[in-house]
């Protein structure tokens, strides 16, 4: 019993005084302890389970790559953070390598990676590894063959936690980042500033799982589809929550989704802004200035869509045969051809509960515009102030649309709130010439008898009586019928001219 316990303790033992501290310093001048000056060569001495610790400096390399960490579950950490410790590729090769079966262990932390230039994955290239960035900065790296500007991944698994990617560029897809049949986890990530020429600004990803927490997307290019995100592949949920998608910009003459662009997935937003994107080309190829939506179920909650525009179809959304579902959301001041708030075609049946669309200009359907057997469900929603200069302030649908209807307020949509063929009406709908709202309850007051204090249904002396009792308040929004702040002779007037039934 006692040899078998001193062989426990002698194998504990040896793997406690295994794990060991490499420390890494240019001209080493900074720590007594410094033994390598070169990042690599203290990873080419590291073991498993080996802490890299670099001090402030500008490494650079020889080769294909800077740094490459070999398949090592080591965690490569500067002393002093990404400001002062870098990784230069000099314009002449990659910045890191993880290509020898790095797993979750393999922790890269607190480096700015910059210039690396690649055929394919300027910044970073990994393949068969699941590499960990922690606060590190992706800047000016380039991939001028193929993709992957800061970051190219293939079967890989990895994260970035407080990482900035910025100012990367793609000769074809990912300017910032370019997934292929890969996991990639983000939180607290900012994606500014990336190109690509071809598809995904920011990120692109085909046959991946994608899953954004409190990350920003903003102002990056593409050539082609998805300024902000692309996205491609069956069986997929990206998931994005809490996340800025903004100032992107499409500018071929056939891009779409400025924001994001999906084909096929089914992905999640949730407290999200995609807010100001545009896509630049010809009027009936570019569509979906804020999302562009080719046969996926996007599911969107308490997100806004707000300034985006499409020279196109969809200013705000523009979703082709699927099934979108938008909840509690907003579509804001959103322009395009057709559909400046929302587009649906071919049998889209989207969902919108509790959704304000308000402010969107186009041609045609200036809210929602359907074609090609479209029947979209609105519950509860607000459609107000949207100005379509043909035809269908509010909705716009052809032959075979049919919008279902219930419990939905319409106003000041010009001309007109519905041009549809038929629509199926719910009952609790209420349409109005003006949205003007005299007691802020958030219905016009066109849609309630706002005489009718006792909500009765009838306006007789037990109004008077109501209103007698708040003569002189300053603060009493119900029975200060015309909303001017003071409940007297005006408000009485208003009860003696709606006098009787409602």
């Amino acid at each position: 019993m006692g040899s078998w316990l001193s062989l426990a303790i002698g194998i504990s033992a040896a793997g406690t005084l295994h794990a060991a501290t490499l420390v890494v310093d240019d001209d080493l001048l900074d720590d007594p302890l410094a033994v390598f000056t070169t990042i690599q060569s203290a990873v080419d001495a590291a073991s498993h389970g080996d802490e890299v610790l670099v001090h402030p400096g500008t490494y650079v390399g020889i080769g294909n790559q800077v740094v490459d960490m070999l398949g090592k579950s080591i965690h490569l950490r500067s002393v002093a953070g990404a400001a002062s410790t870098i990784i230069d590729g000099e314009d002449a090769r990659r910045g890191i390598l993880c290509g020898g079966g790095e797993t979750t262990d393999t922790i890269i932390e607190g480096f700015t990676i910059q210039h690396g230039r690649a055929g394919t994955g300027g910044g970073l290239y990994s393949v068969n590894a699941h590499p960990s960035f922690v606060a590190c900065i992706f800047q000016s790296n380039t991939a001028d063959v193929d993709r992957g500007g800061a970051a190219y991944t293939y079967q890989s698994n990895l994260s970035f936690e407080n990482c900035t990617i910025q100012n990367n560029y793609a000769t074809t897809n990912g300017g910032g980042l370019c997934m292929l049949f890969s996991d990639a986890t983000l939180v607290g990530v900012s994606i500014t500033g990336n190109q690509a020429d071809g598809d995904g600004g920011a990120i692109y990803a085909d046959g991946s799982g994608l899953n954004l927490l409190d990350c920003t997307l903003d102002n990056n290019t593409a050539w082609d589809d998805g300024a902000g995100v692309f996205l491609s592949g069956p069986y997929q949920e990206p998931t994005f929550v809490a996340c800025s998608i903004s100032g992107n910009h499409g500018t071929g003459g056939y891009a779409s989704g400025g924001g994001v662009y999906t084909k096929e997935g089914d992905p999640i937003f949730v407290d999200c802004h995609i807010n100001n994107n545009t896509v630049s080309g010809m009027a009936y190829y570019s569509k979906g200035g804020g999302l562009y939506s080719w046969q996926s179920d996007v599911t969107m909650q308490d997100c806004d869509l707000s300034g985006n525009s499409a020279p196109g179809w969809g200013g705000g959304l523009w979703a082709y045969d699927c099934d979108p579902v938008l909840e509690s959301c907003s579509i804001l001041g959103n322009t395009a051809e057709e559909g400046g708030g929302l587009a649906f075609e071919d049998h889209t049946d989207a969902v919108l509960t509790l959704c304000e669309i308000a402010g969107n200009t186009a041609e045609n359907g200036a809210g929602v515009r359907m074609r090609t057997f479209c029947q979209p469900q609105l519950t509860a929603c607000v459609v107000h102030d949207n100005i379509a200069s043909i035809a269908g302030g509010g909705l716009f649908g052809g032959n075979g649309d049919y919008p279902h209807i219930g419990v939905s307020i319409f106003c000041n949509n010009q001309p007109g709130h519905l041009s549809v063929w038929s629509w199926d009406n719910q009952g609790g709908n209420c349409f109005a010439d003006s949205c003007d709202d005299a007691n802020g309850d958030g219905v016009p007051d066109e849609c309630q008898c706002l005489a009718d204090l006792n909500d009765d249904g009838v306006v007789s002396i037990d109004d008077v009586l109501a209103l007698l009792g708040a003569w002189g308040c300053t603060d009493c929004p119900i029975e200060d019928i015309n909303g001017d702040g003071l409940v007297d002779i005006n408000d009485l007037l208003s009860i003696m001219a709606n006098w009787g039934g409602c």
